[in-house]
Parts: structure tokens; sequence; C-alpha cells
């Protein structure tokens, strides 16, 4: 699962790939620096290694599905938890979508690019053949790297970011995984990504239909119960926090002619007579937020 606790940076599923030849040589390495590169992260990397870079960069936000498969999958992609959101790449840049690993932070035979967007909810043999092909792709084009390295120390997302906003949900990276133009069906194949698309529909589907516990918390307990204003949405918010703290699990619903007792908090008739009297700097009984 790709993020299976709320206010935490999610669980990835990074994938680390190099190509070598036949006698085991790293074909992404060059054998010495490149006086003139044409960014100074791109110093130690051979001209396939760039073309292959450039064709991941170029493709990535077509294969999102594959790296990103699930509705889950998007809850990790977000901004502020070590998750990459942009098409991004830098020399031992560990929050960008890639990060370049090549002299001189490591060994010549070591230099590799760790993709980073996948989460721990990928199908890895998908992944490893999407990167594959998206990478040959770049060194059959003689692609060239679309978008500068993110600076050290600058966060995806920022200003110095030049790379493509990634997919915000399942929906919208199915609808450009499966388009006519997209680069997947160049790499993977009209029948894979027909089908592999079809089934990602299908779990949107049902979520669609889905019906949460954060429905059940924010509308039976806020607006059900009526515990505040409205137009008080702050105070609001903090009584959410509270009442998924405090009353989870809610109670499992009753069997028709169940009779509950009165001093079930959750009755409306006695909810606000059990609730504590709000005492000094709190707001209906719970702390103000500071």
């Amino acid at each position: 699962m790709a993020k299976p606790r709320q206010g935490l940076p999610g669980n990835s599923g990074h994938m680390h790939i190099s190509l070598v030849d036949e006698s085991g040589a790293n074909l992404f390495v060059r054998e010495s620096r490149d006086p003139s590169p044409p960014y100074p992260d791109l110093a130690y990397i051979s001209d396939i290694g760039r073309h292959f870079l450039a064709g991941i960069l170029s493709g990535l936000p077509d294969i999102m599905p594959i790296v990103a498969p699930t509705i889950n999958s998007y809850k990790r992609l977000v901004e502020n938890f070590w998750a990459p959101v942009t098409v991004s790449w830098g020399l031992e840049h560990r929050a960008a979508s890639i990060r370049v690993i090549s002299p001189p932070t490591c060994s010549g035979k070591g230099t590799r690019f760790e993709i980073r967007v996948p989460g721990a909810d990928v199908n890895s043999h998908y992944v490893l053949a999407a990167i594959v092909a998206l990478g040959w792709r770049g060194v059959e084009k003689k692609l060239d790297i679309p978008i500068p390295p993110l600076p050290k120390g600058e966060d995806v997302g920022g200003s110095a970011d030049k790379g493509e906003r990634l997919a915000k949900n399942l929906k919208e990276a199915v609808a450009r995984f499966t388009a006519k133009e997209s680069v997947a069906r160049e790499a993977l194949g009209d029948d894979f990504v027909d089908h592999f698309g079809g089934t990602r529909e299908h779990e949107i589907r049902l979520w669609e239909e889905a019906v949460t516990d954060w429905y059940v918390l924010f509308f039976f307990l806020l607006r059900s119960l009526h515990l505040v204003s409205r137009s008080d949405l702050a105070n609001e918010c903090s009584l959410f926090r509270y009442c998924r703290e405090q009353l989870l699990p809610l109670p499992r619903p009753s069997p028709p002619g169940t009779y509950l007792p009165t001093e079930n908090p959750l009755r409306h008739g006695n909810f606000a007579a059990s609730r504590q009297v709000p005492q000094p700097g709190t707001r209906h009984g719970i702390p103000e937020q500071t």
C-alpha cells in the first residue's frame, strides 16, 4: 500500500536501473569527465545514458497508471511528503522524480538512475518494462533532456522546478495513458494500454461508488448532530479531528428492532447532555488549536 497512514510519508517502491554491455561494463558512465556537458549534473553520464534519461522524462507523465496504479497511490504523491510530484531530475537529488547517481558521488560501475515515482503498490515487472521501453525509445530517437536539473536544496513544485506536474489522481492518469497520442501506446503497444487501462478504469468506477469512513465521520458526526455552526469552518475541522480520535471506531449498526440505551452519546437527543461543559479556553468542549 502506497499510503497507509494520513499525515505521514508513504511507502515507496523506487526502481534503480542501469545498462551494461556483454562484458559487464556500465553503459551509462563516461570514461572521463565531459568538459562541456549540457548540465553539470551530466558531466559523467554517457550519451546513451543522457538519451535514456531523456526518454524516461519525456514519457513519464504518460505511464503514470503503471508507476502509480491505484487510487491510494496518489495519496502518497503529494507535496511536502518527500514524494516526487513533477517531471524532475537531478544529481543525487532525493526529492526529484529521477535521482541521477554517478561519479563523483559513486564509482563508475555504480552509475544508475533511481526512478522515485513508484510506490509500494506497483507491479515491479510492469514498472521495469515501462522504464526500459521509455529509456530505449529515447536512445533510438536520440532525445535531448527536456528540462534542466532540479537545483540542490530546491524541492519539487517550487519556482526552480520547470517540470510538468504529474497526474493528481488515477482518473487523470488513465485519461492520459489511454489517449490516442500517448507515448505509452508507442512504447508499450495498443493492446497492453487498452487492457491495463481498462482495469484501472474499473478501479475508478469502484471508488466512485464507495462510501468511506470519512463521509460517515464528517457528515454523521458534524452535520447530523449540528455540533458547530456551518460557518465556523476552522473549528469544524478541529472538531472533526477530535471526533476521529475520540469516537473511532464507530459502533456497528444495530440489528433491526435493537434498543439503543439512552446514555449512548451518539443518539441525537442525549449527545448534548452527555458531553462535558465547555471550559475556559475551549470551544464546544474541545481545546482551541494553537
